[in-house]
């Protein structure tokens, strides 16, 4: 905490150079018209080696979230910040995550929102997008956003941002109650807010049919489709057997990193009554050749218009949901070492009595 302080004292003083607004939008400009570019190629690439080639020419994140946090970090107190840090969260979540000279750039975000902003009126979308750091203070920061802003909007988005974090704690009945009770204040106090290209409205929606749908504990809906073999995917016929069901994309943040964990969790579940199955938001000829050279051995259901992810209510990618042998949600999370551990717990679940 000293360091932070520090630094912060540095940068008033003018020891060391604030960042640029001006800069920090033309990098982030820059870096969506990247993105643009590499999508526009992996949808024209037509052989199996401009497809792979493509696939593996994507905009790199952590350059991009470097080069941002540059701007950011010296003017951490600057009410321009809350433009764009929500972009840097979602567009860079690796690099924002991870410890840097001592320091994590998402957890000097919630400092400065603590220290600098919790009054301001445009918090509320940087307290919305701290929702996705796995951080345990974020919620008492998010809390005190709803709590000290005197803005009506501001509360309400920070009373759905507080409902998102909620469901980490778990979903007995006095947490789902609280959960509830800020979706209904977010609706109320922030309807029409736009949150990107949607509103606070059907963000809030999508959330209550989560919580009613999609929790743990609920009977996870049926998901039909077809693998790329042509085969008819359903989970109520895959009974029997934990699914680990699994939401990605090819552009997702740090996908190498993501597909070589779950290559890795499908060799290592072979013989086991585990099923590893991928909604694929590709296209069909992608994923084909990503499977034909090996990169992709799991199962998989193309869903390149979004349609299977609609259903499930996934925004960010990459999402798992565990399935019990009953057709059951278990857990929801990443492809991370807690997946590993709620498949091995219900592994090691007796089985039922005939």
């Amino acid at each position: 905490m000293t360091r932070v302080f520090l630094f912060f004292f540095l940068v008033s003083a003018g020891l060391v150079e604030a960042g640029s607004a001006r800069l920090t939008a033309e990098l982030m400009a820059e870096y969506r018209q990247e993105v643009q570019r590499w999508s526009m190629r992996l949808q024209e690439a037509r052989t199996p080696e401009e497809q792979l080639k493509a696939w593996g020419d994507r905009p790199d994140s952590d350059k991009f979230g470097a080069r941002v946090w540059e701007q950011l970090r010296t003017s951490l107190a600057d009410e321009w910040i809350l433009e764009f840090a929500p972009e840097f969260l979602e567009s860079a979540p690796g690099f924002a995550m991870r410890e840097r000279g001592g320091r994590v750039p998402a957890r000097l975000l919630m400092q400065a929102v603590e220290r600098y902003h919790l009054k301001s009126p445009r918090v509320g979308p940087l307290a919305l997008a701290l929702t996705v750091v796995p951080d345990p203070a974020v919620i008492d920061v998010v809390s005190k956003v709803g709590s000290s802003n005197p803005d009506e909007k501001v509360q309400g988005v920070a009373a759905l941002a507080q409902a998102l974090l909620l469901r980490r704690i778990g979903d007995d009945p006095e947490n789902m109650k609280n959960r509830l009770t800020l979706l209904k204040e977010a609706i109320i106090k922030s309807a029409d807010v736009r949150i990107g290209n949607t509103t606070l409205a059907r963000l809030a929606e999508s959330e209550l049919y989560s919580i009613q749908r999609l929790s743990k504990g609920r009977v996870a809906p049926n998901l039909v489709g077809r693998d790329t073999a042509g085969r008819p995917v359903s989970l109520t016929a895959l009974r029997g057997k934990i699914v680990v069901l699994v939401f990605w994309q090819s552009w997702m943040a740090e996908a190498d990193r993501v597909v070589d964990i779950l290559a890795r969790f499908h060799q290592d579940n072979q013989g086991r009554p585990v099923e590893l199955i991928g909604v694929a938001g590709v296209r069909e000829e992608v994923l084909r050749n990503l499977i034909k050279k090996g990169a992709v051995p799991w199962r998989n259901i193309v869903d390149s218009d979004g349609a299977l992810a609609s259903q499930y209510q996934v925004v960010q990618m990459p999402k798992v949901f565990i399935i019990d042998e009953k057709g059951v949600i278990q857990h929801i999370g990443a492809p991370d070492s807690f997946m590993n551990l709620a498949v091995e717990g219900l592994l090691a679940e007796p089985a039922p009595a005939p």
